[in-house]
């Protein structure tokens, strides 16, 4: 992904997210929030995880007892 298109790429995001949070009336907390991406997508996710700051996590983890599972 070339520069352009990867700032491009995260400002969108970010305003998806800013608008989410404006309307659920919630608050991003960028050291907490973190990416998971599908087995299916390639390396190019990375260079995004390393522009915005986000974590990217292999599991979803748990919720409630319960494995998330992708």
């Amino acid at each position: 992904m070339t520069q352009i298109k990867l700032k491009h790429f995260t400002r969108n995001l970010m305003q998806c997210l800013d608008l989410f949070c404006q309307a659920s009336v919630k608050q991003l907390t960028i050291k907490k929030s973190k990416y998971f991406f599908s087995k299916n997508v390639d390396n190019q996710p990375q260079e995004v995880v390393e522009h915005n700051g986000f974590s990217q996590v292999n599991s979803l983890g748990r919720y409630m007892g319960a494995n998330i599972v992708s």
